[in-house]
């Protein structure tokens, strides 16, 4: 699919369709997660769909470096 850079005010726009913003699970207003790779512009939801597997990792240390204090809070 080829799309055209527009201009809006003193920027450029790329306009996407409706099938486009569909295909993202987006609609206008959302936040969106712009990164390159060479050349290309990849777009994702801002939302984080999955969960980061440095997170987990993290996540998990934390809660067993802290279960005893967690089980006590969680009484």
């Amino acid at each position: 699919m080829e799309k055209t850079v527009v201009r809006r005010g003193n920027s450029a726009a790329l306009p996407l369709t409706r099938d486009m913003l569909e295909l993202l699970g987006v609609r206008p207003g959302d936040a969106v997660r712009v990164r390159f790779e060479g050349q290309r512009m990849i777009v994702t939801p801002a939302r984080r769909l999955v969960p980061d597997d440095a997170f987990d990792a993290t996540m998990e240390a934390v809660l067993e470096e802290n279960a005893e204090v967690l089980q006590r809070l969680a009484r």
